[in-house]
C-alpha cells in the first residue's frame, strides 16, 4: 500500500492546480500548458506503473494499457473538475495532452524495464 503514495501524491498536486482559477495561473502559461500536462500525467503513469510493478512483470501489456486508462480516466475528471473553476475551461487538446504523458510514461518503463533486463545478464 505504501508504494501507492506517489500515485496519491501525484493525483494531489494534479487536482490543487486544476483548482486553481485563471487569472492565479502565472502568465504566459497558454502555450505551455500541453506541456505541463504531459508531464504531469507522464509523472502520474510512472507513479502508477511503480505501485502496481510486479503485476507489470506477470501482464506487462494487460497493466500497461490500464495504466493508459487509469490516466485517460483521471484526465476526465480533471477536465471536469476545472469546468467548475472560475476563468478554467474544459479542453480536449488537454485531455489529448494526459493520455500522452500516460503512453510516455508506459514506453519509458517499458524501455527502462528492458534496460535493466539487459544489464543484469
Amino acid at each position: 500500500m505504501i508504494s501507492f503514495l506517489p500515485v496519491f501524491s501525484t493525483m494531489g498536486i494534479i487536482f490543487v492546480l486544476s483548482h486553481m482559477q485563471g487569472n492565479q495561473l502565472p502568465v504566459g502559461i497558454n502555450g505551455l500548458d500541453k506541456f505541463f500536462h504531459i508531464i504531469a500525467y507522464t509523472t502520474l503513469g510512472l507513479t502508477a506503473l511503480f505501485a502496481v510493478r510486479t503485476r507489470w512483470q506477470q501482464k506487462p501489456a494487460i497493466t500497461s494499457l490500464r495504466v493508459i486508462l487509469f490516466c485517460l480516466i483521471y484526465g476526465i475528471s480533471d477536465e471536469f473538475h476545472q469546468s467548475f473553476i472560475p476563468g478554467r475551461m474544459v479542453s480536449g487538446f488537454d485531455l489529448l495532452a494526459d493520455i500522452t504523458g500516460g503512453i510516455i510514461a508506459v514506453l519509458s518503463w517499458f524501455i527502462w524495464q528492458k534496460q535493466k533486463r539487459h544489464l543484469s545478464r
